[in-house]
C-alpha cells in the first residue's frame, strides 16, 4: 500500500530490473482485475489522490481500532465475570450500555460466534428467552435469568458411570474427588464436602450423572425430593445442571456431589467409621 503502480514501474526501469507481466492481469473476469481496471480508475477521476487517501484512512482506522479495543477491555472488567474456559456476561449491565451490541460482538466473535448469531443473542435478551442456547464450533452461549454464560464445548467422556470398589477408585474419576476413611466426627462445612456414615454404604459404590426421575432425601429433610426440583431450587443454570454427578449406594443417592448429602447417610452419635469426600 505504500507504493503506487507508477512508482514500482519507475523503480524497475531505473534499476534495470526485468519482470514478467502475467497476461491474466488484463482479464476483468477476475474480481481483483475488475476492481483494478474498472472501479479504481473511475474513483481516481473523482479523487486523483486515491492511494494517499486510502493510506491516511487506514492509519486513522488503526487508531480508532485501538480506542475501541481499550474501551471493550475496560467494559469487560465491569460487565464480565471470568472463569476457567468460561465467562458470564451480566445482562443488566450490558443492556445499559449504549454500545451493547458492539460489546457483545467483540466478546463473542473470538469464541466463533458470527455477526448473525450475536444479533440473535442480543435480540433474545429482551424477549424473556431464559434457557436459550446458541452454538459456535467451539463454544456455547446460554441466556439465563441474569447472565449470558459462555463456555467451551468440552468433549464429554463416553463413560457414563464409574464403579467404586475401593477408596483408591475415587482417584479414577473425570473430576478430582479426595477420599479418606476415619473415625473423626469433627463436622466440616461446605457443599463440596460430604461426611458419610460408612456403616451403611457397601462397596461397590457407583458414581454417575443424574437423570430424570432420580430422587433423594436432602440433608435436614424427612421427605424425598426429585433431583431435578432440587437443582432448580439451587438456581443452577443449564450448564451447571449438566455437570452434576451422584454418588449412589446400590440405587440410593448418597450425595448429590458438590451440592447436598442425603439425610439417611449423615453421621450419627453411634457412627464408628466416616467416609470423608471433598470435590475440587
Amino acid at each position: 500500500m505504500f507504493a503506487r503502480k507508477e512508482d514500482i514501474l519507475a523503480y524497475a526501469k531505473k534499476n534495470k530490473l526485468k519482470y514478467r507481466d502475467d497476461s491474466s492481469n488484463d482479464e476483468v473476469k477476475y474480481k481483483r482485475n475488475y476492481l483494478r481496471h474498472e472501479i479504481i480508475p473511475g474513483l481516481k477521476k473523482l479523487n486523483p489522490a486515491l492511494e494517499s487517501t486510502f493510506d491516511n484512512n487506514i492509519r486513522l482506522f488503526r487508531q480508532t481500532a485501538a480506542v475501541v479495543k481499550q474501551f471493550v477491555s475496560e467494559k469487560r472488567k465491569e460487565i464480565i465475570v471470568e472463569g476457567n474456559d468460561s465467562f458470564k456476561i451480566n445482562i443488566k449491565k450490558l443492556v445499559a450500555e449504549e454500545s451493547a451490541e458492539l460489546l457483545l460482538f467483540e466478546w463473542l466473535s473470538p469464541k466463533g460466534f458470527n455477526n448473525s448469531q450475536v444479533e440473535q443473542i442480543f435480540n433474545s435478551l429482551n424477549s424473556k428467552s431464559s434457557g436459550k442456547l446458541f452454538f459456535s464450533e467451539t463454544h456455547q452461549a446460554l441466556i439465563d435469568r441474569d447472565f449470558i454464560f459462555v463456555e467451551f464445548i468440552e468433549i464429554k467422556t463416553p463413560q457414563k458411570e464409574f464403579l467404586i470398589k475401593e477408596i483408591a477408585d475415587f482417584k479414577k474419576l473425570p473430576f478430582k474427588l479426595n477420599a479418606d476413611l476415619s473415625a473423626s466426627k469433627k463436622i466440616m462445612s461446605g457443599k463440596n464436602i460430604a461426611q458419610i456414615d460408612f456403616t451403611k454404604p457397601v462397596f461397590p459404590l457407583k458414581i454417575r450423572k443424574w437423570k430424570a426421575g432420580d430422587k433423594f432425601m436432602p440433608l435436614g429433610m424427612t421427605g424425598y425430593k426429585k433431583i431435578s426440583d432440587f437443582l432448580i431450587n439451587q438456581k443452577l443454570n443449564r450448564f451447571e445442571k449438566e455437570n452434576i454427578w451422584l454418588l449412589l449406594n446400590k440405587n440410593e443417592v448418597v450425595w448429590v456431589i458438590g451440592q447436598r448429602l442425603d439425610e439417611r447417610y449423615k453421621i450419627k452419635p453411634n457412627t464408628k467409621k466416616i467416609l470423608k469426600l471433598e470435590v475440587q
